[in-house]
């Protein structure tokens, strides 16, 4: 963990207690990023409905997961 940044190592860190409660499979590997990118959207949104309006929130986080 020397040579990576300390983003990463909270990443794998947490990745592999996940995979070792999980089985491993492909589901286990993609469930913790589609979570997080829901957690964005959503904040993204609420950001957007507090700063413009409702509907500009509702595009806004339409719109953050397809600028990956």
């Amino acid at each position: 963990m020397q040579n990576i940044d300390a983003v990463h190592s909270f990443y794998y860190l947490l990745m592999h207690g996940w995979l070792a409660v999980w089985d491993g499979g492909l589901v286990a590997l993609r469930l913790p990023s589609v979570v997080a990118t829901a957690i964005v959207a959503a904040g993204v949104a609420a950001i957007g409905k507090r700063l413009v309006s409702s509907r500009a929130g509702l595009l806004a986080g339409l719109a953050t997961p397809s600028l990956r």
